[in-house]
């Protein structure tokens, strides 16, 4: 993007993540903005992602190809979810825009949300408890289970913790 059409410094960015094909930024106000390419769509400048929540984010995370968001005690995915990485389950493929994942809420999980991470094709939350919950490609186990190659939902892993990281197939 030319230097002339967006200045950073005019977004006042708390974070910034990368898709294999995007960039995504997160301003210190909660507002999220993304540019360059997600799932076959291309914004050529910084575009305001719109959020289903009236509450800001506070975290942001980057995949190969999608996103995971913290705001409040709610996780959104968006983007591409081939491999279950959305954890919205099995028929959900693509998403333009953020959702909330359901499965990670504190009615369902006993907890709130610490910390969000992304590897190439799966997700991970922390939660404030210690669990961590992970989705997504399950082919080099990433998600705590030989079985099955492909977690459609959050599933918990055994253990506490204090903080998750993701690579491209790890966790």
């Amino acid at each position: 993007v030319p230097a002339h059409e967006f200045h950073v410094e005019a977004f006042d960015v708390q974070q910034i993540c990368c898709t294999t094909t995007s960039t995504v930024i997160l301003t210190k106000s909660g507002k999220v903005y993304q540019m360059g390419m997600m799932h076959g769509r291309l914004k050529s400048k910084p575009t305001r992602i719109p959020v289903p929540m009236a509450l800001p984010i506070s975290q942001i995370a980057g995949g190969r190809h999608f996103c995971l968001a913290k705001c409040g005690n709610a996780v959104l995915s968006w983007g591409a979810g081939h491999f279950g990485q959305l954890g919205h389950g099995p028929n959900v493929s693509v998403l333009d825009h953020p959702e909330v994942i359901s499965h990670l809420s504190p009615e369902a999980t006993g907890s709130t949300v610490a910390q969000i991470a992304c590897g190439s094709w799966h997700g991970s939350v922390l939660m404030e408890d210690g669990r961590i919950y992970c989705w997504g490609s399950n082919r080099r186990n990433q998600c705590g289970s030989k079985s099955p190659s492909t977690v459609v939902y959050p599933q918990a892993i055994e253990g506490s913790f204090s903080k998750i990281a993701c690579g491209k197939g790890h966790c």
